[in-house]
């Protein structure tokens, strides 16, 4: 019998594994079909007024654990130190730009990751030849998704330094 134990702990090593190179964030696969490849960019159309923008991110942030090592109310940007996040605990550090529109605000989000094993940061990219890329971006998309929004769009581009 104590034989028998010891599978359990090897099914979870291996699930977890799995969940790493299989997806592992998460992410729906309906939502995932809607992310062009090579994407870097998030952007949320909000119809919140930018200053609402800013504050709801940084409330987001702040809420799930990431310390600002940036936060510029003029300039409406935040920037984090690094952190794990979502199902996959993926290191990342993040970009969020708020810009003005008519009747709101749009979001631009971007950020890198920190890959184990790897050694330096990369920036985070929908990619299916990149596992670990895409399920930061996937991360990325849950993360900002929670905020108010209108639309959810994708870009190559990064958020502004």
């Amino acid at each position: 019998m104590p034989g028998i134990q010891r599978f359990p702990r090897m099914r979870l090593v291996i699930v977890s594994a799995l969940a790493w190179t299989c997806g592992g964030s998460g992410i729906a696969q309906s939502l995932r079909l809607t992310i062009p490849e090579n994407a870097s960019g998030v952007r949320l159309v909000s119809a919140l007024q930018p200053r609402g923008m800013y504050d709801a991110a940084y409330g987001l942030l702040r809420q799930h654990g990431f310390r600002l090592r940036e936060a510029d109310e003029q300039g409406l940007k935040l920037a984090t130190e690094s952190k794990g996040i979502g199902t996959s605990r993926t290191e990342v550090r993040l970009t969020l730009r708020i810009e003005p529109r008519d009747g709101g605000s749009t979001l631009a989000a971007s950020g890198e990751f920190y890959p184990p094993k790897e050694g330096d940061w990369r920036q985070i990219q929908f990619s299916q030849s990149d596992t670990k890329a895409r399920v930061a971006f996937e991360e990325m998309v849950l993360l900002i998704g929670q905020l108010p929004n209108l639309q959810i769009e994708y870009s190559g581009d990064r958020a502004a330094p």
